[in-house]
């Protein structure tokens, strides 16, 4: 590190871990993280799916998620754990091999005595492993169980593939070897070697435990070692062992694993109590059930049991500090007031914080465990390590220029972004930082907070360049594209747990975004003019969807304009309100985040709207068992789920979301998908919605053609180019708009036109958009080869 302080080699990161926050406090990308580090994130509620690091709120989920964990060292096995292990271990030796071994090799009356009498899950989990049957004679099978890295390999996503087309009904399309690298096999975790005390070596990162039967693989638990805890990430198996009860194997192996070599805890990951598949997981005892507000330890008996029965959120010190203040409340004044009593202060949340508007910023969303907004101050928050963009060097927060400009509690902000992400992490870790050097995360803030919509500061030469060249024939344009051609993207869906559809795009230019979608069921109205009135506010009521700008406050015109933009396609296509309607009672309402989680490099409109396409295609809804206008029934296996936007089948031609892309006009030229650059110098911008239509096979036709695309426009909004807006501070600069007709120009200066857009260029970039084979087609051409995960 430089004396200075002022920035850290990027070399440091390799010992220090690196959080991206990518929308909400409690959701956040990891690229390097120590397992030490992640042992005390498990602790605080955070778990990882891939790289993706998430903290639930149980207070506001309709199905809290529950950290629980087990004492491997007091670990009993039960009758039927016992059974399935020597079962499976007379199945894999053979009656021929245990007859002719015992002969062989008779055990002394005390060995036998003590088999008999006792169980040890540790000696008898590996008692039919090849390693340690003697020989001869040779058992009927060969069971090798070993413990290798986390790596991608063929063989590894064929069991991956039979396990979710088999136990999760997964269609061929939907199993996909990135989705099987991204979700099982990309880790943060460092991999170390850890030397206990009395000198044995314990290894520490994520690792595949893999059992092959006779040379074959049949099933893979998906682990991280840390160094006081396994914590079981996922186990998946095929379907040629289900006989064996291969999940509750996989568990007792895990658990063998913690005692043998001093892991102490076994995590089987997250514990839903209203979910009955769930319920496997509490088989295994003692237990510990994390306590959401107090992050204490609390044995998960059959008290805890009954009260989540009861209510599904559950703080075992909340229910204390209520019972103690009803007794002192009664013996002090019998008479209050019971609605009193039953108000418990949850102490991880400022009480005011629970205004709705606020919803966003974690401090007022009432998330248990978070320590409260008036704890701030005590926080040493000047010396944190960020990392602005990509391929920018980690400055120290104290030396940023806005850093003494913002407070704490003016959300968004870069400060406040600092303070939920020490919140929801624990602010004890920044004692950490001082022992171990640094702790580096990096932020989805930028410290420029102006729009790419507003002005770029371009030389009058440097825009009378970008002008000459951009109305060439053909364009040359900054980053050699062509004048249709979108910028490089990558994307992906599924990335968010615990929403019904999420989609990923990442633009080459380093601009990034990420969708949520959740659902919940709302009723229609009462009569059938209320229903109709209902189904008349369906662009207004049907459809919520909030967008964040890194450096933006939710509520500035330029993120509402974008907003409803999107909503406004949505809205258009009528195919959309269809599509959320259940019956002529009910319907789904659906809440859409729209997250930019990179500075605001270029305007972000289509890199956005690609985002929530995708989002809404991946998005599933459960699948609906009742019929008629009566009360809706929903299969409440996942599996059975049906896509909002079916893939095949009748109802799958022309169902697809619409998208909204950005064209500009300079000079003769139409160009789409313009950089900051050529936005400065364009004369018109406009955002084009357009939509697939929806076709119907003829009477006698065997199909839909998928392939004769047909669009139609929905809506198209002009936006402001920066040539039209003035530059904030630019003494002597007059504002294009209000320059009078006779204004003289310079040679070798480019001002922007007068007035607004001309109707036959709005009328080429229409026909540009929606002809055959343009750029619309292409667009939606290139979203369909994205994996749906």
């Amino acid at each position: 590190m430089e004396p200075s302080g002022m920035h850290i080699p990027e070399d440091a990161l390799l010992q220090h871990e690196y959080m991206t926050p990518i929308g909400y406090a409690y959701h956040a990308v990891a690229t390097s993280m120590s397992p030490a580090f992640y042992q005390t994130l498990l602790d605080r509620y955070w778990r990882r799916s891939g790289t993706l690091m998430y903290r639930p709120d149980q207070c506001r989920s309709c199905c809290p998620h529950y950290t629980i964990r087990l004492d491997s060292s007091q670990f009993k096995p039960s009758r039927d754990q016992r059974q399935t292990v020597n079962r499976f271990n007379k199945y894999v030796m053979g009656e021929a091999y245990m007859k002719e071994a015992a002969r062989l090799y008779p055990k002394s009356r005390d060995e036998a005595k003590k088999r008999d009498n006792q169980f040890d899950l540790v000696e008898r989990i590996h008692e039919a492993e090849e390693a340690n049957l003697k020989n001869p004679p040779e058992a009927a099978h060969k069971l090798v169980v070993t413990l290798e890295h986390d790596d991608c390999t063929d063989e590894k996503f064929a069991v991956y593939q039979n396990y979710q087309a088999v136990v999760h009904k997964e269609s061929p399309d939907e199993i996909t070897k990135s989705g099987f690298r991204r979700f099982l096999c990309d880790s943060p975790l460092r991999r170390e070697t850890m030397v206990t005390s009395d000198g044995r070596k314990r290894r520490l990162g994520s690792y595949h435990q893999c059992y092959r039967l006779d040379g074959k693989l049949v099933a893979i638990g998906v682990l991280d070692l840390l160094p006081e805890c396994i914590s079981s990430v996922y186990f998946l198996y095929h379907e040629s062992i289900y006989q064996h009860a291969p999940g509750k194997l996989g568990a007792l192996y895990e658990i063998a694993l913690s005692i043998e070599e001093g892991y102490g805890w076994w995590y089987p990951g997250y514990y839903i109590h209203g979910c009955p598949k769930m319920r496997y997981k509490i088989d295994y005892s003692p237990q510990y059930i994390l306590d959401p507000v107090s992050l204490n330890w609390d044995p998960l008996d059959r008290t805890v049991l009954d009260l989540l029965d009861k209510k599904p959120y559950l703080s075992l010190s909340l229910e204390k500090e209520q019972d103690s203040r009803e007794i002192e409340q009664s013996s002090a004044s019998p008479a209050m007031d019971t609605n009193e009593s039953d108000k418990v202060e949850d102490k991880g949340s400022d009480s005011a914080a629970s205004d709705e508007d606020d919803n966003n910023w974690l401090f007022s969303t009432g998330m248990p465990g978070i320590p409260p907004i008036s704890t701030v101050a005590d926080w040493d928050m000047d010396h944190i390590a960020l990392k602005i963009s990509p391929r920018t060097p980690l400055y120290e927060t104290c030396n940023l220029v806005s850093w003494d400009e913002q407070g704490v509690e003016e959300y968004p902000g870069m400060r406040a972004g600092v303070a939920e992400l020490i919140a929801a992490l624990g602010p004890d870790l920044m004692d950490r930082r001082f022992v171990n050097s640094l702790v580096y995360w990096g932020f989805a803030f930028t410290i420029t907070i102006i729009m790419a919509s507003q002005v770029n500061l371009f030389s009058p030469a440097e825009l009378a360049y970008l002008h000459q060249s951009l109305s060439l024939h053909p364009p040359i344009r900054p980053d050699g594209r062509t004048p249709t051609q979108f910028r490089p993207l990558t994307a992906e869906t599924g990335v968010l747990p615990g929403t019904n559809g999420s989609a990923r795009v990442h633009f080459a230019d380093g601009t990034e975004a990420i969708v949520g979608v959740k659902a919940e069921i709302e009723k229609t109205g009462g009569s059938e003019e209320q229903q109709q009135d209902e189904e008349d506010r369906t662009r207004g009521d049907w459809l919520e969807l909030a967008v964040e700008i890194p450096g933006q406050r939710d509520d500035e015109a330029s993120t509402i304009f974008l907003a409803e933009m999107l909503r406004e396609a949505l809205l258009a296509d009528n195919e959309f309100a269809k599509k959320l309607r259940i019956n002529r009672r009910f319907h789904w309402r659906l809440y859409l985040d729209v997250l930019l989680i990179s500075p605001p490099l270029s305007y972000p409109l289509p890199l956005l709207s690609l985002t929530t396409h995708l989002a809404l295609l991946a998005t599933r809804l459960p699948r609906l068992k009742s019929e008629g206008d009566e009360d809706p029934m929903f299969d409440d296996d996942w599996e059975a789920s049906t896509f909002l936007y079916p893939r095949d089948g009748a109802d799958a031609a022309g169902s697809r979301p619409s998208i909204t892309l950005l064209v500009v006009a300079i000079g003769d030229n139409i160009i789409f998908d313009p950089a900051k650059e050529e936005l400065a110098v364009a004369e018109t911008a406009l955002a084009v919605s357009v939509a697939e239509v929806r076709r119907v096979a003829a009477e006698g036709d065997m199909e839909v053609d998928k392939k004769s695309r047909e669009l139609k426009l929905l809506s198209i909004r002009t936006i402001d180019p920066p040539s039209r807006l003035t530059p904030p501070g630019v003494p002597h600069t007059t504002n294009a708009t209000a320059q009078k007709g006779g204004a003289q120009t310079a040679e070798g200066v480019w001002k922007a036109p007068l007035g607004g857009t001309k109707f036959g260029v709005m009328d080429s970039i229409i026909q540009a958009v929606l002809e055959k084979g343009g750029v619309a087609d292409e667009v939606l051409e290139g979203l369909e080869g994205v994996e749906l995960t």
